[in-house]
C-alpha cells in the first residue's frame, strides 16, 4: 500500500509505519554527506520536538540513504536527532512508498492519518514550509 514502509533502524531494531497509525508522518530522506541535509535535519529535529510539546499526532522518520552507517550514526549523535532513523542504504523505502522519485537529497514525503501519501517535496525545506500542510492533514477526520 502506498504510504506504508518498513526498515531497519540505524541503531538496531526495526520500524514499520503501522506503528504510527492515526498520525501524520513526515518522512525525510537524507544523508550525512548531503549539504542541504546537514542544514535541514537538525531543523526537523526542532520541529519534531515542538510538535511533541504540543501533543500533536505528528511523527518524523528519517530515512538515511546512500550513506554509511558509521557516518549516519555520527551525524545523528552530534546533532542530537531523537526521531527514528531508518538506515536504508539501498533505497528500498522509496520503492515501498510507491516508487517515489528521489533524484536528489533531501526529499520529504508527508503521509496522512490514513496512511496515504499527501505530498512530496524535493530539496531543502524549512519546518515552516511544512506547517500549513501538516496543520491541514492534522485537521482532517
Amino acid at each position: 500500500m502506498p504510504g506504508s514502509f518498513d526498515g531497519g533502524l540505524l541503531n538496531g531494531g526495526s520500524l514499520h509505519s503501522r506503528a504510527f497509525a492515526g498520525s501524520v508522518i513526515v518522512v525525510n530522506f537524507w544523508a550525512s554527506w548531503c549539504p542541504p541535509c546537514v542544514i535541514e535535519t537538525p531543523q526537523f529535529e526542532l520541529a519534531y520536538e515542538g510538535l511533541r510539546r504540543e501533543h500533536r499526532q505528528v511523527e518524523f522518520v528519517g530515512i538515511n540513504t546512500k550513506d554509511t552507517r558509521s557516518s549516519a550514526r555520527t551525524f545523528v549523535h552530534d546533532n542530537a536527532i531523537n526521531y527514528p532513523i531508518v538506515f536504508d542504504q539501498d533505497g528500498n523505502v522509496a520503492l515501498q512508498l510507491g516508487g517515489l522519485p528521489t533524484p536528489s537529497l533531501p526529499d520529504t514525503v508527508l503521509i496522512d492519518k490514513h496512511g496515504r501519501i499527501a505530498g512530496t517535496y524535493i530539496g531543502l525545506l524549512e519546518p515552516k514550509d511544512l506547517e500549513p500542510m501538516i496543520a491541514r492533514l492534522f485537521a482532517e477526520p
